[in-house]
């Protein structure tokens, strides 16, 4: 199965095939949910002579294809129930939870999950206006929250969890 993690149980050697990926792989961003229940890694494609698509597989299932993915911030929730990932889609900045698009921005950064799974916050920049948005986790992905950061650094928007209580903690 060529787009499918199987598992393999190699018996003719000392050592054990876990798992064999797929041509395209990222071997580095390969991860398991901390609850063990699920893996996802990046994968490029080929799209033409010259040109690349990206996408991230979980649980054996392609996502999306975008013009890039930043595999450093391919992340699962404590509690395993969700998915989170940066991509660019043209000069986008897209945030992806669970196969859904949640946001666009000119730059982003994140996302990061609240403890429980149920929020996602992220750093956006639109123009000159920087922000975190934070957006509860339901259905549809409720309404989101945005707090303007001012003149924050964008390439540390955000950079830590969910603090006590809930409170998102921004990073300088």
């Amino acid at each position: 199965m060529h787009n499918r993690l199987s598992s393999v149980a190699n018996r003719s050697s000392t050592k054990d095939k876990i798992c064999t990926l797929p041509e395209g792989a990222i071997l580095k961003t390969l991860q398991f949910s901390p609850d063990l229940s699920h893996v996802a890694y990046v994968r490029k494609y080929r799209a033409g002579l010259f040109k690349r698509k990206w996408s991230v597989v979980l649980d054996g299932r392609d996502d999306k294809q975008y013009d890039q993915v930043f595999t450093d911030s391919v992340v699962f929730s404590a509690d395993s129930s969700q998915l989170g990932y940066g991509a660019q889609e043209g000069s986008d900045k897209v945030l992806v939870v669970n196969g859904s698009e949640v946001e666009r921005a000119a730059e982003l950064a994140g996302p990061i999950f609240s403890p429980d799974g149920q929020t996602v916050a992220c750093g956006v920049s639109r123009g000159s206006k920087k922000a975190v948005v934070v957006r509860g986790i339901s259905g549809s992905f409720g309404a989101s929250r945005e707090y303007d950061v001012g003149d924050y650094n964008g390439s540390s928007l955000i950079g830590s969890a969910f603090g006590e209580g809930n409170c998102l903690r921004l990073l300088g």
